[in-house]
């Protein structure tokens, strides 16, 4: 047998072996910690590749006496000059403890003319909303 053929049947055989005698591990892969604090992830958060187009302002979030937020304004623009950009937004409420409510209300489309403010607004549908985070991406 020729060295090259050799060397295949010695890597065949060894991987068989490998497989069937148990050189997989059968452990469960832990997971990786995310390296961003949940009190640092950002509130707005947009598509990577809408980053240099897609400019926002400081939100404005009106809140019930019990701090519970009854409604939100988020403004954004297109900073391009020759384009309208297409997008899709999505509100995330959370309550009191971080846990996301049950009831969302699911991605929302806006067209944004060049250089002229818009406004993203909602409201959520349950009264115990005490954060929100916004996702902005290109319109699917």
């Amino acid at each position: 047998m020729k060295r090259t053929q050799m060397a295949g049947v010695v890597a065949v055989v060894a991987g068989s072996a490998c497989v069937l005698g148990g050189c997989l591990s059968t452990d469960p892969a832990p997971a990786m910690a995310d390296p961003i604090a949940l009190a640092n992830y950002p509130g707005i958060e947009v598509e990577p590749g809408l980053q240099a187009f897609v400019v926002v302002s400081q939100p404005n979030i009106e809140r019930r006496e019990d701090g519970t937020i009854s409604r939100i304004s988020v403004p954004v623009r297109a900073a391009t000059n020759d384009n309208e950009m297409n997008i899709q937004y999505e509100y995330k409420y959370f309550d009191a403890k971080g846990f996301p409510l049950k009831v969302q209300g699911g991605m929302r489309y806006m067209r944004l003319p060049m250089r002229k403010q818009m406004f993203l607004e909602d409201s959520p549908m349950d009264t115990t909303a005490k954060d929100v985070r916004l996702y902005i991406r290109s319109a699917r």
